[in-house]
């Protein structure tokens, strides 16, 4: 893994923890166990383009089920029949664009232009991507993955 994703992998572990937490109230821990996820899987995807830089390709990949609570505490439901399946997909894109912004605040040096590509439902990482995890207080353990696009 080069040093620029390296870097910028730190910080997008970060900003996907404080993010859980100030969106959501969810708590996350880092996990040793970066391995795929099984079973129903919730992807968002968003290409992060500075001048100077490597596109970077962030994927945060999430339990259904989990993604389903998510849609619900960030809207402040109990009753699962208050969000679909939609909502719960909306609801990760959305996170992954605020994750996109922080990880463009914190390796985008001052003054260079940045564009963010709307979130995408899908797993656009390349298969070079750096790997990491967290696991949420409930349990529920989340993918972050992170890639540079070739030019």
């Amino acid at each position: 893994m080069n040093a620029e994703i390296h870097a910028a992998m730190d910080a997008l572990t970060s900003t996907v923890t404080r993010a859980l937490m100030d969106g959501a109230f969810v708590f996350c821990v880092p996990s040793d166990d970066a391995s795929p996820l099984t079973g129903d899987i919730v992807f968002a995807s968003v290409r992060l383009r500075a001048e100077g830089l490597s596109t970077l390709v962030t994927e945060l990949q999430f339990p259904a089920d989990f993604a389903r609570q998510l849609a619900l505490d960030t809207v402040g439901e109990t009753d699962p029949a208050a969000v679909s399946d939609d909502d719960a997909r909306d609801t990760l894109l959305e996170l992954a664009n605020v994750v996109a912004g922080g990880l463009a605040s914190s390796v985008v040096p001052a003054g260079r232009l940045c564009r963010i590509d709307p979130p995408e439902p899908r797993s656009l990482a390349p298969a070079s991507a750096a790997v990491s995890a967290l696991v949420t207080d409930g349990g529920a353990r989340v993918r972050i993955l992170l890639g540079a696009e070739s030019a």
